[in-house]
Protein backbone atom coordinates (compact mmCIF):
# COMPACT_ATOMS: atom_id res chain seq x y z
CA UNK A 1 0.00 0.00 0.00
CA UNK A 2 1.52 3.41 -1.17
CA UNK A 3 2.40 5.79 1.75
CA UNK A 4 0.75 9.10 2.27
CA UNK A 5 2.22 12.51 2.95
CA UNK A 6 0.63 15.97 3.26
CA UNK A 7 2.10 18.20 2.22
CA UNK A 8 1.42 21.36 5.11
CA UNK A 9 1.21 24.85 3.67
CA UNK A 10 -0.27 27.85 4.63
CA UNK A 11 -3.50 27.97 2.49
CA UNK A 12 -4.90 26.32 -0.15
CA UNK A 13 -5.50 29.50 -2.34
CA UNK A 14 -4.22 30.22 -6.13
CA UNK A 15 -4.52 34.17 -5.41
CA UNK A 16 -2.54 34.07 -2.51
CA UNK A 17 0.90 33.12 -1.44
CA UNK A 18 2.79 30.60 -1.91
CA UNK A 19 0.46 29.93 -4.74
CA UNK A 20 -0.31 33.24 -6.29
CA UNK A 21 1.68 33.55 -9.80
CA UNK A 22 2.37 37.34 -9.69
CA UNK A 23 6.72 37.05 -8.37
CA UNK A 24 9.46 34.76 -7.36
CA UNK A 25 8.56 35.01 -3.83
CA UNK A 26 4.88 33.93 -4.82
CA UNK A 27 4.33 32.12 -7.71
CA UNK A 28 7.81 30.53 -8.16
CA UNK A 29 7.70 28.94 -4.73
CA UNK A 30 3.77 27.95 -6.06
CA UNK A 31 5.10 26.38 -8.97
CA UNK A 32 7.82 24.79 -6.94
CA UNK A 33 5.92 22.89 -4.19
CA UNK A 34 3.62 21.58 -7.25
CA UNK A 35 6.25 19.90 -8.18
CA UNK A 36 7.52 18.35 -5.65
CA UNK A 37 4.19 16.95 -4.49
CA UNK A 38 3.63 15.44 -8.56
CA UNK A 39 7.27 14.17 -8.13
CA UNK A 40 6.40 12.49 -4.88
CA UNK A 41 3.28 11.19 -6.37
CA UNK A 42 5.45 9.78 -9.96
CA UNK A 43 7.92 8.15 -6.65
CA UNK A 44 5.07 5.84 -5.91
CA UNK A 45 3.79 7.89 -2.26
CA UNK A 46 -0.01 9.39 -2.09
CA UNK A 47 0.55 13.28 -1.78
CA UNK A 48 -1.74 15.82 -0.73
CA UNK A 49 -1.53 19.71 0.02
CA UNK A 50 -2.91 20.04 3.48
CA UNK A 51 -3.40 23.34 5.34
CA UNK A 52 -4.00 24.72 8.75
CA UNK A 53 -3.90 23.62 12.34
CA UNK A 54 -7.24 23.00 12.60
CA UNK A 55 -7.41 21.01 10.27
CA UNK A 56 -5.51 18.25 12.09
CA UNK A 57 -7.56 15.72 13.74
CA UNK A 58 -4.36 13.81 15.45
CA UNK A 59 -2.76 10.44 14.69
CA UNK A 60 -1.81 12.06 10.94
CA UNK A 61 -5.78 12.69 10.33
CA UNK A 62 -6.49 15.87 8.80
CA UNK A 63 -9.80 16.52 8.02
CA UNK A 64 -8.96 18.13 4.72
CA UNK A 65 -6.92 18.12 2.24
CA UNK A 66 -6.18 18.57 -1.93
CA UNK A 67 -4.74 16.93 -4.68
CA UNK A 68 -3.07 17.95 -8.12
CA UNK A 69 -2.97 16.61 -11.34
CA UNK A 70 0.01 18.67 -13.04
CA UNK A 71 1.83 21.52 -12.06
CA UNK A 72 0.11 24.85 -13.46
CA UNK A 73 1.07 28.26 -13.28
CA UNK A 74 -2.84 29.01 -12.27
CA UNK A 75 -2.98 25.80 -9.78
CA UNK A 76 -6.27 23.76 -9.81
CA UNK A 77 -7.10 22.51 -6.38
CA UNK A 78 -9.42 18.95 -5.94
CA UNK A 79 -10.78 18.64 -2.70
CA UNK A 80 -10.62 14.98 -1.93
CA UNK A 81 -11.58 15.25 2.11
CA UNK A 82 -10.06 13.77 5.13
CA UNK A 83 -6.09 11.87 4.94
CA UNK A 84 -4.57 9.80 7.13
CA UNK A 85 -0.71 10.64 6.53
CA UNK A 86 2.24 8.73 7.43
CA UNK A 87 4.55 11.11 7.48
CA UNK A 88 3.93 15.39 7.19
CA UNK A 89 6.19 17.57 5.26
CA UNK A 90 5.94 21.10 6.90
CA UNK A 91 6.24 24.58 5.11
CA UNK A 92 4.13 26.44 7.77
CA UNK A 93 4.29 25.52 11.27
CA UNK A 94 2.64 22.20 11.43
CA UNK A 95 1.73 21.92 15.36
CA UNK A 96 1.42 18.28 15.17
CA UNK A 97 3.56 15.84 17.55
CA UNK A 98 2.49 12.30 17.17
CA UNK A 99 3.22 11.84 13.90
CA UNK A 100 6.32 11.90 11.98
CA UNK A 101 7.12 15.11 10.36
CA UNK A 102 9.98 16.41 7.90
CA UNK A 103 11.36 18.85 9.50
CA UNK A 104 11.45 17.68 13.09
CA UNK A 105 10.94 19.32 16.12
CA UNK A 106 13.96 19.19 17.71
CA UNK A 107 16.12 20.56 14.26
CA UNK A 108 12.86 23.52 14.49
CA UNK A 109 13.71 24.69 18.39
CA UNK A 110 17.23 24.41 17.06
CA UNK A 111 16.96 26.88 13.79
CA UNK A 112 15.50 30.15 16.49
CA UNK A 113 19.00 32.22 16.04
CA UNK A 114 19.03 32.38 20.11
CA UNK A 115 18.84 28.40 20.15
CA UNK A 116 21.37 28.06 17.36
CA UNK A 117 24.06 30.24 19.34
CA UNK A 118 23.65 27.87 22.32
CA UNK A 119 24.02 25.25 20.64
CA UNK A 120 26.18 26.10 17.82
CA UNK A 121 27.87 29.19 19.03
CA UNK A 122 31.55 27.89 18.45
CA UNK A 123 30.75 27.77 14.67
CA UNK A 124 29.61 31.56 14.38
CA UNK A 125 30.84 34.83 14.24
CA UNK A 126 31.70 36.43 17.76
CA UNK A 127 27.75 36.89 19.31
CA UNK A 128 26.34 38.82 22.15
CA UNK A 129 22.81 37.66 23.38
CA UNK A 130 21.11 41.08 24.99
CA UNK A 131 18.52 41.18 26.90
CA UNK A 132 17.41 44.99 27.35
CA UNK A 133 18.57 48.15 25.79
CA UNK A 134 21.80 48.49 28.21
CA UNK A 135 23.03 45.19 26.73
CA UNK A 136 22.58 45.51 23.42
CA UNK A 137 24.24 49.14 23.21
CA UNK A 138 27.40 47.35 25.25
CA UNK A 139 27.73 44.53 22.46
CA UNK A 140 27.27 47.25 20.09
CA UNK A 141 30.67 48.83 21.48
CA UNK A 142 32.21 45.82 22.34
CA UNK A 143 31.95 44.32 18.67
CA UNK A 144 35.38 44.32 16.79
CA UNK A 145 35.20 46.44 13.33
CA UNK A 146 33.47 49.67 12.46
CA UNK A 147 30.20 47.49 11.36
CA UNK A 148 27.94 45.52 13.57
CA UNK A 149 24.61 42.92 13.17
CA UNK A 150 21.72 42.97 15.43
CA UNK A 151 19.09 40.12 14.91
CA UNK A 152 16.12 39.10 16.34
CA UNK A 153 16.01 35.53 17.06
CA UNK A 154 12.69 35.37 15.16
CA UNK A 155 13.22 37.30 12.28
CA UNK A 156 13.77 35.36 8.92
CA UNK A 157 14.10 36.27 5.32
CA UNK A 158 16.34 39.07 6.12
CA UNK A 159 13.96 41.02 7.90
CA UNK A 160 14.43 41.94 11.20
CA UNK A 161 18.26 41.55 10.80
CA UNK A 162 19.93 45.52 11.02
CA UNK A 163 23.57 45.78 9.13
CA UNK A 164 24.96 49.03 9.28
CA UNK A 165 28.10 50.67 10.96
CA UNK A 166 28.44 50.95 15.07
CA UNK A 167 28.04 54.25 15.34
CA UNK A 168 24.82 55.01 13.22
CA UNK A 169 22.92 51.34 13.75
CA UNK A 170 19.20 52.26 14.04
CA UNK A 171 16.73 49.56 15.57
CA UNK A 172 12.99 49.73 15.68
CA UNK A 173 11.66 51.39 18.69
CA UNK A 174 9.24 48.74 18.47
CA UNK A 175 11.69 45.71 18.16
CA UNK A 176 11.48 43.42 20.81
CA UNK A 177 14.37 41.39 22.71
CA UNK A 178 16.54 39.32 23.20
CA UNK A 179 18.37 40.56 20.37
CA UNK A 180 21.49 38.99 18.89
CA UNK A 181 24.58 41.11 18.30
CA UNK A 182 27.23 39.92 15.87
CA UNK A 183 30.15 40.65 14.67
CA UNK A 184 30.04 41.83 10.87
CA UNK A 185 31.70 39.42 8.78
CA UNK A 186 33.89 41.14 6.00
CA UNK A 187 33.46 38.73 2.73
CA UNK A 188 34.76 41.06 0.53
CA UNK A 189 37.34 37.96 -0.71
CA UNK A 190 34.28 35.99 -1.66
CA UNK A 191 35.17 32.32 -2.17
CA UNK A 192 37.92 31.19 -4.34
CA UNK A 193 36.75 29.35 -7.40
CA UNK A 194 33.29 30.20 -6.52
CA UNK A 195 31.98 33.79 -6.11
CA UNK A 196 33.79 37.52 -5.23
CA UNK A 197 32.51 39.43 -2.69
CA UNK A 198 29.75 39.01 -0.76
CA UNK A 199 27.80 35.88 0.04
CA UNK A 200 25.60 33.39 1.86
CA UNK A 201 26.67 29.35 1.12
CA UNK A 202 23.55 27.44 2.03
CA UNK A 203 23.97 23.51 2.51
CA UNK A 204 21.12 21.55 2.62
CA UNK A 205 20.55 18.20 4.46
CA UNK A 206 18.83 14.98 4.43
CA UNK A 207 18.54 13.00 7.09
CA UNK A 208 22.03 13.21 7.87
CA UNK A 209 23.30 13.82 4.20
CA UNK A 210 24.34 16.68 2.60
CA UNK A 211 22.26 16.98 -1.15
CA UNK A 212 23.49 20.62 -2.51
CA UNK A 213 23.58 23.95 -2.08
CA UNK A 214 22.75 27.57 -2.99
CA UNK A 215 24.63 30.40 -2.91
CA UNK A 216 22.97 33.40 -2.64
CA UNK A 217 24.45 37.28 -2.94
CA UNK A 218 23.29 40.55 -2.12
CA UNK A 219 22.19 43.33 -4.58
CA UNK A 220 24.67 45.85 -5.53
CA UNK A 221 25.08 47.85 -2.51
CA UNK A 222 23.37 46.06 -0.32
CA UNK A 223 24.14 43.84 2.54
CA UNK A 224 20.99 41.34 3.14
CA UNK A 225 21.76 38.19 0.32
CA UNK A 226 17.81 37.16 0.81
CA UNK A 227 16.29 36.56 -2.53
CA UNK A 228 13.06 37.90 -1.52
CA UNK A 229 15.44 41.36 -0.74
CA UNK A 230 16.76 41.38 -3.96
CA UNK A 231 19.52 38.69 -3.55
CA UNK A 232 20.63 36.60 -6.58
CA UNK A 233 20.60 32.50 -6.02
CA UNK A 234 22.69 29.97 -7.83
CA UNK A 235 22.04 26.06 -7.26
CA UNK A 236 25.25 23.88 -6.19
CA UNK A 237 25.85 20.34 -6.50
CA UNK A 238 27.25 18.71 -3.34
CA UNK A 239 30.66 18.18 -4.44
CA UNK A 240 30.86 21.47 -5.38
CA UNK A 241 30.31 22.72 -1.80
CA UNK A 242 33.91 23.24 -0.36
CA UNK A 243 35.19 20.36 1.94
CA UNK A 244 35.66 22.48 4.93
CA UNK A 245 32.02 23.84 5.08
CA UNK A 246 30.70 20.51 4.44
CA UNK A 247 32.68 19.32 7.72
CA UNK A 248 31.14 21.95 9.70
CA UNK A 249 27.68 21.34 8.66
CA UNK A 250 27.52 17.78 9.04
CA UNK A 251 29.47 18.22 12.76
CA UNK A 252 26.41 20.70 13.49
CA UNK A 253 24.00 17.65 11.71
CA UNK A 254 25.18 15.44 14.19
CA UNK A 255 23.04 16.37 17.04
CA UNK A 256 20.39 15.82 15.56
CA UNK A 257 21.09 12.04 14.73
CA UNK A 258 17.98 9.92 14.26
CA UNK A 259 15.19 12.33 13.73
CA UNK A 260 13.33 13.64 10.12
CA UNK A 261 14.89 16.37 8.91
CA UNK A 262 15.36 18.44 5.86
CA UNK A 263 17.50 22.14 6.46
CA UNK A 264 20.02 23.92 5.91
CA UNK A 265 22.67 25.49 7.30
CA UNK A 266 24.14 28.64 6.43
CA UNK A 267 27.63 29.83 6.43
CA UNK A 268 29.98 32.98 5.02
CA UNK A 269 33.59 33.32 4.16
CA UNK A 270 35.43 35.89 6.03
CA UNK A 271 39.41 36.95 6.79
CA UNK A 272 39.40 34.55 9.31
CA UNK A 273 37.69 31.73 7.71
CA UNK A 274 33.94 30.73 7.81
CA UNK A 275 31.26 31.20 9.69
CA UNK A 276 27.74 29.71 10.72
CA UNK A 277 25.60 32.15 10.09
CA UNK A 278 22.24 30.63 10.86
CA UNK A 279 19.94 27.53 10.89
CA UNK A 280 16.86 27.14 8.27
CA UNK A 281 14.00 25.15 9.02
CA UNK A 282 12.86 25.61 5.66
CA UNK A 283 14.76 25.67 2.99
CA UNK A 284 13.31 26.87 -0.49
CA UNK A 285 12.08 24.09 -3.03
CA UNK A 286 13.81 25.14 -6.20
CA UNK A 287 12.25 25.10 -9.65
CA UNK A 288 13.33 24.12 -13.37
CA UNK A 289 13.94 27.61 -14.16
CA UNK A 290 17.07 27.30 -11.76
CA UNK A 291 18.37 24.93 -14.31
CA UNK A 292 19.13 21.20 -14.72
CA UNK A 293 20.71 21.26 -10.87
CA UNK A 294 16.95 22.15 -9.83
CA UNK A 295 15.35 18.73 -10.66
CA UNK A 296 18.55 17.24 -8.87
CA UNK A 297 17.73 18.80 -5.55
CA UNK A 298 14.06 17.91 -6.58
CA UNK A 299 15.02 14.03 -6.26
CA UNK A 300 17.52 14.30 -3.70
CA UNK A 301 14.73 15.41 -1.83
CA UNK A 302 11.80 12.61 -3.25
CA UNK A 303 14.97 9.82 -2.61
CA UNK A 304 14.83 11.01 1.37
CA UNK A 305 11.34 11.19 1.54
CA UNK A 306 10.98 7.90 0.33
CA UNK A 307 13.79 6.34 2.75
CA UNK A 308 11.66 7.24 5.52
CA UNK A 309 8.31 5.95 4.40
Amino acid sequence: MAQTIAFFVRNIDASKPPFMYTSRETGYFGLAYQAYLMAMKRAGMQAYFVAGNDSYLGAGRFSRAWDIDAVREVPEFRPVGEVVADLVFDKADFAGRDVPVVTDQKVREACNKAETYRRFGKYQPETVLCADEDQLQAAIRQMPGDMVVVKNPAGSGGKRVYIDKKASIQIPSDETYPLLVQEFIDMTDGVPGIVDGPHDLRVLIAGGTITGGTLRQPMAGKLHANTGQGGSLRLLAAEEIPEEVRHLALAIDKEFDGVPRYYSTDFARGKNGWRLIELNTKPGLYYKTEGSLADQHMQNFVNYIMSLV
